[in-house]
């Protein structure tokens, strides 16, 4: 039937829209899908991902890996603190090995 829903199919359209969403750095709206998600119980937790509760291959496992990216690239860019006067500045590895 035509109007039936393939849940596969559409978290596969998740992967992609989550995929292009990180490398636009859009990570509330990644979030926002993440949260309502879970809330109609739609797919499993991160923690279910982490934990390794998922079926390895399983399109829940590819979903919550790219929202699990996500999170983590929002993390460490959004924590890491850039003093004005370094912003934009090009720098060298050992200049890097010494803020690090």
């Amino acid at each position: 039937m035509k109007n039936e829903i393939n849940i596969e199919q559409v978290l596969l359209i998740f992967c992609e829209l989550v995929d292009r969403l990180r490398s636009k750095r859009e990570f509330e709206i990644i979030e926002a899908a993440y949260n309502r998600l879970r809330r109609c119980d739609f797919i499993p937790s991160i923690k279910d991902f982490t934990d390794g509760k998922l079926v390895e291959g399983s399109i829940d496992e590819a979903l919550l890996f790219r929202f699990h990216l996500a999170f983590g690239q929002s993390k460490t860019r959004n924590d890491l603190f850039i003093p004005d006067d370094m912003k934009d500045t090009p720098c060298t590895l050992e200049e890097l090995s010494k803020i690090f």
